[in-house]
């Protein structure tokens, strides 16, 4: 029972890696017609439990797939993560019990990282825009809720143990395009705490909205680090607009157990909701989280992962126990992608 539940928070933690690097000026709701001409130019990565368990590679936006890195994949265990520079050149990823591995040459060939020494329980991955800064979460080093964070600054040839956050059941992390702004969250933990670095070491966020309980899974980065969004199972997302120093609830985007994506100045905002592991509806915000719009050209799924290119207007989500769907419009219209496999989970980079 346990292990199902831990099972569950990890998968809700596998969403976006590259959404967030960097910096654009489109703060409207139009379409942009760029995005649009250039889907079929979008290039996915994929990593998730399918067939083979293999990690997936499209290069036309999601209307073909082809496994990569056959000798990378495990298919005893679910996928757990993988992030990604912004030219998709070098990768970082993992699976939920395994070793860390990196390739620079968007993963045609990896090689293992095996730097703790022991079996670690991945939940989650994000770098940098140049590939060079990484943070992993662990959420199981022995007992549950054990794990810790690790950083690299050498696009994961070294890497240093976070001991001075001590250890906690770690979900999603997050990081600013220059990899100086860092943020996780523990959604083993009964209340609303998030944990930021903005240069100057770590600090607790403290209990967002007095005492009422909130686990959050998941959290995203604008580029700047300035915007930052978390939500979890309890019907609310949380921004703030001045790097975790003040929240502002937002409301409207469905019932919870939510995973995000973000453009990368943070207005447009993809929420997936699976109304607590059952099925919800994909949710669209292109005013930074004020009001939000409900997509149900998605349809009614147990989304389990998404993630969007910069400018929050191609993206790729995952339904548990179906296939991946992709948007080249901002989240409004869909397409089934069942050239990758069926999902359990999804972890995916997504850009152009």
């Amino acid at each position: 029972m346990r292990r199902t539940i831990f099972s569950v928070f990890t998968a809700l933690a596998m969403l976006l890696t590259l959404s967030c690097l960097h910096d654009i000026s489109d703060r409207t709701n139009a379409l942009d017609p760029n995005s649009l001409a250039n889907a079929g130019k979008c290039r996915i990565i994929t990593v998730h439990y399918a067939a083979n368990g293999s990690l997936f590679k499209s290069l036309d936006g999601g209307a073909t797939w082809s496994p990569r890195a056959a000798d990378y994949a495990r298919s005893d265990c679910s996928a757990s993560c993988i992030a990604a520079s912004s030219d998709g050149k070098k990768l970082v990823a993992a699976w939920q019990v395994g070793k860390l591995y990196t390739s620079t040459d968007s993963g045609a060939t990896w090689v293992l990282r095996d730097f703790t020494g022991t079996t670690n329980y991945w939940n989650h991955i994000i770098c940098s825009a140049d590939g060079t800064k990484l943070l992993a979460a662990d959420y199981q080093t022995g007992l549950p809720g054990s794990g810790y964070l690790y950083r690299s600054m050498d696009s994961g040839v070294t890497w240093v143990q976070e001991t001075a956050l001590g250890q906690h059941y770690w979900g999603q992390v997050a990081s600013s395009a220059d990899g100086n702004k860092l943020a996780g969250v523990d959604p083993g933990l009964s209340y609303a705490y998030i944990w930021v670095n903005n240069g100057g070491g770590w600090t607790n966020s403290g209990d967002l909205d007095g005492g009422t309980p909130q686990q959050f899974n998941s959290v995203v980065y604008s580029s700047d680090g300035k915007r930052l969004i978390v939500g979890g199972q309890m019907d609310y997302i949380y921004i703030s607009t001045d790097g975790g120093g003040t929240w502002t609830k937002s409301m409207g985007a469905g019932a919870g157990a939510f995973t995000f994506a973000c453009s990368s100045n943070g207005m447009r905002i993809i929420a997936a909701d699976n109304q607590n592991y059952t099925a919800g509806y994909i949710y669209t915000s292109y005013d930074g989280g004020a009001t939000w719009t409900q997509r149900p050209s998605a349809g009614l799924r147990c989304w389990r992962g998404i993630a969007c290119t910069l400018d929050g207007m191609n993206i790729v989500a995952g339904v548990n126990g179906g296939f991946l769907y992709t948007s080249a419009d901002g989240g409004i219209t869909w397409i089934e992608r069942q050239g990758a496999g069926t999902v359990t989970c999804l972890a995916a980079v997504i850009y152009r």
